[in-house]
């Protein structure tokens, strides 16, 4: 992804390569592997179960869905946290602390400021080490970085863009409540333009970045002479500091995690991209020269657990962004929160574990419900790694049934979505983009063709068997035909044909092709999904595609042995 100034090495030998490299550094010295804890979308609502409640106005023993998250809820899911994980090296806050509607409660600006204190301060609470943040950069001690999301903001969405000369009311009213865990550089940073950095450990440093001002719906509920979205450009100056941030990483060896809220995707509910298409490509240029920098981005908003790569496009993007579910339960999500393994040495991703609770039993013990290495069968979290498995992902069921009714929604099951479903194969291109030209453009491109794991032929429909116009087509599944009939055999064959020599031999067909499909399937997910797979790998790198049978486990032996959460 350095736009060919470096070396490029295929996608399947990247992955064995780092997984080699972190089990030499993490097999026998525990003190290699560090952990995380991310939280994201608390939505805490202190008026939940009262008339001035969002949706929940009536009181109630548990959260619900279609409601946010009561105080008993925020404070159960940071003490579980600090139960399972009290001692992680640092915690990740992804925004959108706030309930939804937070304008319409009765006080919201002294509200929401209560709101970001009462997370804040729970936090510092069960995890203590998190209130020691100003010191060297070589403090060991655990260090706190936020961002904020959309519903932080006093207005959902409305953020006015001011320059570094003017003050900006709203961020210096939200640098004013993260202060205890802000040094004075971190401070001012934030009160510009709400983006700081953070050193969370030697040799590492969290970006945390203001999403907010390149969605599609900024300034969207605001009146214009209050708030103006600039369609293009640097607002806040952020681009350049960012780029600044990650140059000096470079030439001091460091590695970053970039932190934010609304991720630069196209949306798995609506299909439409979250942020203006001129600061995606903003974004991942800049992303894209230092890639060799970031080992990941990660994000909240989407209130589910997914992650995107650049697959299924012909981009050089090789940083994977990864979104967490949420703690509130509004979407029809169980509350969540993840910790994250990394290697001390590397920096790289390892694994991801998400602990979870069924609303019925929230406020019991919660328990760790889907593991990216155990559940999902990625080597690791790397964006190589992440790149190469999406397809199986995708076209194993056994699989697919941990990340869709297990991951996804914090185990709330989902619709039906079998493998040859449309549904599937939009999820494809969903994982496999970040950019809508490249969703929509993957989005034509399975329309048009099938798998040929699938074997499915489009054939023309006999005269006798139409019942709608002459362009009509069925698709039956079967193997392929041969091509070579001539007019003149065509039309000699419809003199002769009769309406059951062709219901038989339709049926013949078909018995051909789920006889050839059961065969097929027990074969090799190389061969399974050779066309499939192909189109993956030479996105993650044009080099790898030859090489995918020699990586990892088949899909058969993944459904073996993976576990269900």
């Amino acid at each position: 992804m350095r736009f060919l100034l470096q070396p490029t090495f295929s996608c399947t030998t990247s992955i064995l390569i780092v997984q080699l490299l972190l089990n030499l550094t993490n097999g026998e010295n525990a003190d290699t592997t560090g952990t995380f804890l991310l939280l994201t979308d608390i939505h805490y609502d202190p008026y939940f179960g009262t008339p001035q409640g969002f949706v929940c106005t009536q009181p109630l023993a548990l959260p619900r869905f279609g409601c946010d998250s009561p105080l008993r809820l925020v404070q159960h899911s940071i003490s579980e946290a600090a139960r399972l994980h009290p001692n992680p090296d640092f915690i990740l806050v992804a925004g959108d602390s706030v309930r939804h509607d937070g304008h319409a409660m009765p006080n919201p600006e002294q509200d929401i400021g209560t709101i970001i204190d009462v997370v804040l301060n729970l936090t510092d609470s069960y995890f203590p080490a998190a209130q020691t943040t100003h010191g060297s950069p070589a403090d060991p001690h655990l260090r706190l970085v936020s961002t904020f999301g959309n519903n932080d903001v006093f207005e959902d969405y409305v953020l006015p863009v001011t320059s570094a000369a003017q003050n900006n009311s709203y961020l210096s009213f939200l640098a004013q409540h993260w202060s205890p865990h802000l040094s004075t550089e971190e401070l001012a940073d934030a009160v510009r333009g709400g983006f700081y950095e953070r050193q969370v450990a030697d040799g590492l440093v969290v970006l945390s970045i203001n999403t907010v001002v390149y969605s599609v719906y900024h300034c969207n509920y605001g009146p214009p002479q209050v708030c103006t979205s600039p369609d293009e450009g640097d607002p806040f100056g952020q681009f350049a500091w960012l780029e600044a941030k990650l140059r000096a990483a470079r030439l001091n060896a460091t590695k970053v995690y970039i932190l934010g809220h609304i991720p630069p995707i196209v949306g798995s509910f609506s299909h439409n991209p979250m942020w203006k298409a001129s600061f995606v490509e903003s974004f991942l240029s800049i992303v894209s020269t230092y890639d060799d920098v970031i080992m990941t981005m990660l994000f909240g908003h989407v209130h589910s657990d997914e992650f995107r790569t650049a697959a299924a496009s012909k981009s050089d993007l090789t940083v994977p962004i990864l979104m967490s579910s949420a703690i509130t339960p509004i979407y029809d999500n169980n509350p969540s929160f993840k910790v994250f393994r990394y290697d001390k040495n590397t920096k790289a991703l390892l694994d991801s574990t998400m602990y979870s609770a069924p609303l019925s039993d929230v406020y019991g013990s919660w328990k760790a419900l889907v593991n990216s290495s155990t559940n999902l069968g990625f080597p690791n979290l790397t964006g190589s790694s992440i790149c190469t498995h999406t397809e199986r992902i995708v076209q194993n069921d056994s699989l697919w049934n941990e990340f869709y009714n297990t991951a996804y929604k914090a185990g709330v099951l989902q619709p039906s979505c079998n493998v040859t479903s449309s549904c599937r194969r939009t999820w494809k291109c969903l994982l496999g983009s970040i950019k809508q030209t490249d969703f929509n453009a993957c989005q034509d491109s399975t329309d048009r063709s099938t798998p040929s794991s699938t074997a499915t032929t489009t054939l023309t429909t006999p005269p006798l068997l139409r019942t709608s116009s002459a362009s009509d087509t069925t698709t039956t599944p079967t193997p392929s035909l041969p091509s070579t009939t001539t007019s003149t055999a065509t039309n000699s064959w419809r003199k002769r044909a009769n309406i059951w020599g062709i219901l038989s031999l339709v049926g013949l067909a078909i018995i051909v092709a789920v006889a050839f499909r059961y065969f097929r399937g027990r074969h090799h997910a190389g061969a399974r999904y050779a066309s499939l797979q192909t189109i993956q790998v030479e996105h993650c790198d044009p080099e790898s595609a030859v090489e995918m049978e020699d990586f990892g486990q088949t899909a058969v032996e993944f459904e073996e042995h993976s576990i269900i959460g």
